[in-house]
């Protein structure tokens, strides 16, 4: 009982960055093209929502902006897909990618984001200097011909100035 009630007061104090669990199955599509391997997971919350789990896929198990990875992020709640869009794009502006939300690829982003409830996948595949892939459910949904888009986008997640330092350390498995 008293380490029950210890984690619900870490939980509590530490709301963000939690530890993922459970780690799925990449779309056959990336799964053909190389030998993946889990570089790290990470569970983010915001204040006491589950909101995703996040894990960071390499070929290597390094990660670098060089080699292709994927980022695969399972959801605990239901989003607007426009909202998850609309997300992105804001990181995006807030590390200095884009003056306006729809310099920041907004429509692209509406376009790869469908809405989502508990349970969904949305896979994100980079792969420098080619167009950039999202899978839904493991199914193909959308993908970003623009090159200039991949970084900015993963940089949400992968700069070292992302808005979610602990997230990003577990993502790299340090």
């Amino acid at each position: 009982m008293r380490a029950l009630l210890s984690a619900l007061v870490l939980s509590l104090l530490f709301p963000f960055n939690l530890h993922a669990d459970g780690v799925g199955e990449l779309p056959a599509e990336i799964r053909e093209s190389s030998d993946w391997q889990v570089k790290g997971t990470a569970r983010l919350r915001a204040y006491l929502f589950h909101v995703y789990d996040g894990a960071l896929w390499t070929t290597n198990g390094e990660w670098g902006w060089d080699e292709p990875f994927v980022l695969d992020f399972r959801y605990a709640r239901r989003l607007n897909g426009a909202d998850i869009a609309e997300r992105g794009a804001k990181e995006m502006q807030a590390l200095g990618h884009c003056e306006e939300l729809k310099d920041c690829w907004l429509e692209e982003q509406k376009k790869a984001f469908p809405d989502v409830a508990d349970g969904d996948r949305i896979t994100g595949w980079y792969r420098p200097g080619q167009p950039t892939r999202f899978y839904f459910n493991g199914e193909f949904h959308h993908q970003v011909d623009d090159p200039d888009f991949a970084r900015p986008f993963f940089e949400i997640w992968m700069s070292e100035d992302t808005s979610e330092p602990a997230f990003r350390r577990r993502l790299l498995g340090l």
